[in-house]
């Protein structure tokens, strides 16, 4: 007899327990000829079956399994349940799960083999989707490939790395750590306002914390925090930074600013951040006229702002927004009904025409200012046609003056 070890979703060994038997992929199996115990002491043994493994949010969506049999050298393996000798977690936090869930009772709960391994992979599976953030955004806003080459040199993988780790470790920024670090774990304690003010009190809160070498509470008792306090809450952000620029009490910040930030603008990168991060807290979306407008008041920070957020947001909290704007091919084709009115009827008809059209149909309406010519091409409507059922829509539709043209449901830029 052999022994495996087989990295299976807990589901899927839920159903090899169900059903008695389950296809595995050889991929995701390793052999070995040692104790289990000896076995913890292999962490490449375990890197060997991780590094085929799909990405998990939990850990507790995947175990081991150890089974024996003899060997079979067919592309897929048959597990049979007589087959398996122990199940165990991937990590404490796993196990604790298990606990609280057992497949069944009567299986026994393990201690992880090798959970060291599972920190590093859990690491590295969020690094990849930190960086396929920071390239949907890229996407979904329309830069250029050399705005994320510049991005990426001002904020160097190293620092993306080290939040990652202080992440999972539960640890907060300590030390002599690049303030990219400390604006990216920066949390709002303080009660400052929700405005742009706001996140400038933010941005410098941040670089007090770089100061101290860790987090503070407040930093009320500086002259910088004496003046930002004592402006207009409702103040532009082009103002707040002239003021912050001009301002003999400023000047300290100043120089440090320039010290942590020489190459960018860190009170403009910091504050379109901050905001952006809060904007799309609940995920990542779309609004070209904001964007357009980010990049022309601020065409050097805006792009390094939009790489941080990438960071911040991943793949999970962009995904939605991008497949909407490509869209995906295997998005389902709806049929949009554009039906031509006259140019007299006011445009808040014409909105309340398409919702309703649009509960009825639960299809894409749009209507449009129709001309109908003689030749059967759209001319002008000798007067205004209101349409305020289906049956007098489909009525329309027969008589020419409905156009339909197949979209995406998906939005395009």
């Amino acid at each position: 007899m052999t022994n495996y070890l087989a990295l299976m979703r807990k589901q899927d060994f839920a159903d090899l327990y169900k059903y008695g038997i389950f296809h595995a992929n050889r991929d995701m199996i390793r052999k070995f000829d040692c104790s289990i115990e000896d076995l913890k002491n292999n962490p490449e043994f375990f890197r060997e079956i991780l590094i085929l493994a799909n990405a998990f949010d939990s850990s507790f969506t995947y175990v081991f399994v150890h089974y024996s049999k003899k060997f079979d050298n067919s592309f897929f393996e048959n597990i049979e349940v007589e087959d398996v000798q122990n199940i165990y977690p991937l990590d404490d936090e796993a196990k604790t799960e298990q606990k609280i869930s057992p497949i069944d009772r009567r299986i026994p709960i393990q201690d992880p083999l090798c959970p060291e391994v599972i920190f590093e992979y859990r690491k590295s599976k969020t690094y990849d989707d930190c960086v396929r953030g920071t390239r949907n955004i890229w996407k979904v806003f329309g830069l250029s490939d050399a705005q994320y080459d510049y991005s990426k040199k001002m904020i160097p993988d190293t620092c993306i790395k080290e939040v990652i780790d202080q992440s999972y470790r539960g640890k907060r920024p300590k030390g002599e750590l690049s303030i990219w670090i400390y604006l990216l774990r920066y949390e709002r304690h303080a009660i400052y306002p929700h405005t742009t003010l706001g996140y400038f009190m933010d941005a410098i809160h941040v670089i007090v914390n770089k100061m101290n070498g860790g987090d503070v509470d407040s930093y009320e008792p500086t002259c910088i925090y004496k003046l930002l306090d004592s402006l207009d809450y409702n103040l532009k952000s082009d103002k707040i930074q002239e003021i912050i620029n001009s301002s003999k009490e400023a000047e300290g910040i100043r120089n440090v600013i320039k010290k942590y930030c020489p190459k960018v603008d860190y009170l403009k990168v910091a504050t379109i951040f901050l905001k952006m991060k809060d904007d799309y807290a609940d995920g990542l979306t779309y609004c070209k006229k904001t964007i357009d407008n980010y990049m022309k008041a601020w065409p050097d920070e805006f792009p390094v702002a939009a790489y941080l957020l990438g960071w911040i947001l991943g793949h999970r909290k962009t995904y939605d927004c991008l497949y909407d704007l490509l869209p995906l091919p295997l998005f389902k084709k709806n049929v949009t009904f554009i039906l031509c009115v006259d140019e007299k009827l006011k445009n808040n008809d014409i909105k309340s025409l398409e919702c309703g059209l649009f509960q009825e149909k639960k299809q894409s309406v749009k209507i449009k200012m129709g001309k109908k010519k003689k030749n059967g091409e759209i001319a002008k409507s000798p007067k205004p046609i209101f349409v305020t059922s289906l049956e007098e829509f489909e009525k329309r539709k027969a008589e020419g003056w409905v156009e339909i043209k197949e979209k995406y449901l998906s939005g395009s830029r």
